[in-house]
């Protein structure tokens, strides 16, 4: 009997931890447990999620965004990752785990891996991204700061990983308060820009092909390509140019030419 009673005291203990990291304590089964709990979205393996740091799966009508937590088959061969903002209508907020422990990115061999802006949390991270280039994807004209304040305190001093942002988004790191180092984060030697703000970044070596970044969408415009310049005087060829670092700036900038649609 004593037996039987320790059993349900420690079952009810753990039902009461469950509810907690999910942000609801008190709530019933039916809120806490999704009829499907995990879902294919592109390259990812996803479930929805109350908060960042639960890696539990909820309904989504419950949740307050996505887990990305593991890599599809195919796009595990893959190089470069690129991780969205929004999938199914909610923000992309944790990466490296699903419910009850399903695996992290551990399986890739990618790379390189892209994060969005939106992201609070990275499950074990000294391993899910160790030894990767990671590239974080703040918008400068709509700097997430409580994000990254999350991020920089929390999470990237612990990883063994190489993080780049864009040159404007790394002053902007260095006014947040209480981040004690920022040498775990470099600045991108290659920037892509579009309309004066950064749209995308990649780190490169001297005489090295560059990848072509995702094709950027402009209302009532047809893209036409990336320019060394911003007077779209000379065209960037992937094919022949090569990665040339700057002699008086960071990062070499290329800049998007858009022409108006007939």
């Amino acid at each position: 009997m004593k037996k039987l009673k320790k059993l349900l005291s420690i079952l009810l203990s753990c039902l009461l931890m469950l509810c907690m990291s999910v942000g609801c304590a008190g709530c019933s089964f039916k809120e806490l447990f999704a009829e499907e709990p995990t879902f294919t979205y592109g390259d990812f393996r996803c479930c929805y999620v109350r908060n960042a740091e639960s890696s539990f799966s909820v309904r989504k009508d419950v949740a307050t965004g996505v887990n990305v937590f593991d890599l599809v088959e195919d796009a595990q061969e893959k190089e470069t990752i690129v991780v969205p903002e929004n999938i199914n209508g909610l923000p992309v907020i944790a990466i490296g785990r699903g419910g009850f422990g399903w695996t992290n990115f551990l399986r890739g061999r990618y790379k390189k891996i892209y994060l969005p802006s939106t992201l609070l949390h990275i499950y074990d991270i000294s391993r899910s991204i160790s030894r990767r280039k990671v590239f974080l994807l703040d918008k400068y004209e709509v700097f997430n700061k409580d994000n990254r304040e999350v991020l920089l305190k929390k999470v990237l001093p612990y990883a063994n990983a190489s993080f780049f942002v864009s040159e404007s988004l790394y002053q902007e790191y260095r006014k947040l308060e209480g981040i004690d180092r920022l040498d775990c984060i470099q600045i991108a030697n290659l920037t892509y820009i579009i309309d004066g703000v950064e749209y995308w970044m990649d780190d490169c070596k001297d005489g090295q092909y560059v990848q072509i970044p995702p094709t950027p969408m402009k209302e009532d415009f047809i893209f036409d390509g990336w320019y060394k310049d911003e007077e779209f005087l000379v065209k960037w060829d992937f094919s022949v140019n090569r990665y040339e670092k700057p002699q008086d700036e960071v990062s070499l900038k290329l800049y998007a030419k858009f022409i108006t649609k007939d």
